[in-house]
């Protein structure tokens, strides 16, 4: 066959450049024949650019700056597999740190007819993309005590872009998640991002603000005293003998209860670049009085609370930690005397008369608690019963 060049200009027609030739059928120019692609890949009709399904992100430090996005489908993914849902998590997949992770396959329903029961994740979960699955949105709503409703501003039309956020975020890293796993009195390998008491109803704006650290959940003096004492009884226990005394047992509730969990949280605010930015709250019987304006709350936005959800206190004393974190980082000497100006902005933390001691004591806790989750002081070395994994 000769080859273009010496046969001078081609007169074959110019081919589009937003066809891509590896995900599609496309007829040779020399002979006009017909190629089809592999039978295990089909095709999304579609005008626009053909994207691979997923792609890699690089790893961020802290697990900040998360963006998930409140449609099912993402409109870069165009590929799909014929067996997406079985074969997708089959496959092995180097978590962040470079290391091979077990095939992980999510079963959050249970068989039969009951399918309003739910099953919490009993695996890490690593997933390069963004999008939430439909069915951890649908645990989220089930015990939501704000019926999915933005948990600033008390807004659920899809219109203004409610978004279902993590407040741990799924890209943090595998190393992270191991020392939590051991501080928190886990089974090794077994904190999932994607449990429902992680994941929140958000309007994207304010997620955004969020994950950029601008601003963070902090919950009630109660919680975070409860979770003070609990961190401090663990300090001498043996991780491996120590299970049944999770964290999550300090939320733990009668089994004949019918009542949603609720755990009362308020807005830290930690950037002036929210100076500006007013939040507009609805109030919580608007569908009852549809003419009640909505509240304005300008910055440090003292009068938004108290704010109601289902996410556990723990994930969000862990999220707030490291957005302090991450403001003594770049601050370094200067960080004591922001943090104290913090604690003039700061919201009442749930006291009734709450005083700058009494709120600087509540950041202070924070920052202690975080500091001792992220500690390997007494993480146990490779090899140890802690790492083995139930079958």
């Amino acid at each position: 066959m000769a080859s273009s060049s010496a046969a001078g200009p081609s007169t074959a027609p110019r081919r589009n450049t937003r066809q891509r030739t590896y995900s599609m059928a496309f007829h040779s120019e020399a002979d006009n024949a017909p190629t089809t692609p592999p039978d295990t890949t089909r095709l999304v009709e579609s005008s626009r650019i053909l994207r691979p399904r997923e792609k890699k992100v690089d790893p961020l430090e802290g697990g900040l700056g998360d963006t998930v996005d409140v449609a099912d489908w993402d409109s870069d993914k165009e590929r799909v597999s014929l067996s997406e849902e079985e074969d997708e998590e089959e496959d092995f997949e180097p978590d962040y740190t470079g290391t091979k992770t077990e095939p992980q396959r999510r079963k959050h329903f249970s068989k039969g007819k009951a399918r309003a029961t739910f099953e919490s994740p009993k695996k890490r979960l690593w997933v390069p993309g963004t999008s939430v699955k439909t069915e951890v949105k649908a645990f989220v709503r089930a015990v939501d005590p704000n019926k999915g409703r933005c948990i600033l501003t008390g807004m659920a039309d899809p219109a203004i872009a409610i978004q279902f956020a993590h407040i741990i975020a799924r890209r943090t890293q595998a190393s992270v998640l191991t020392l939590l796993e051991f501080h928190w009195r886990l089974p090794y390998y077994t904190l999932n991002i994607d449990t429902r008491y992680n994941v929140g109803p958000i309007k994207a704006d304010n997620h955004l603000s969020m994950d950029a650290g601008h601003w963070a959940l902090v919950p009630h003096y109660a919680d975070l005293d409860k979770i003070e004492k609990w961190v401090g009884k663990r300090k001498d226990k043996n991780a491996a003998k120590d299970r049944r005394n999770g964290i999550a047992n300090l939320w733990k509730r009668d089994s004949n209860t019918t009542e949603l969990e609720k755990h009362t949280y308020y807005m830290l605010p930690l950037s002036d670049a929210l100076q500006n930015v007013p939040i507009f709250r609805l109030p919580p019987n608007r569908e009852f009085l549809p003419k009640v304006s909505e509240e304005r709350h300008v910055f440090p936005f003292r009068t938004l609370g108290p704010l109601t959800s289902h996410i556990q206190p723990h994930f969000a004393v862990f999220a707030a930690g490291a957005k302090l974190a991450a403001v003594e980082a770049k601050m370094g000497s200067r960080f004591e005397k922001w943090l104290n100006d913090l604690a003039n902005n700061a919201p009442s933390f749930g006291y009734t008369r709450p005083t700058v001691i009494q709120i600087a004591a509540c950041l202070q806790k924070i920052r202690r608690i975080y500091e001792t989750w992220t500690s390997d002081d007494n993480l146990p070395p490779d090899g140890h019963d802690w790492y083995k994994r139930k079958k």
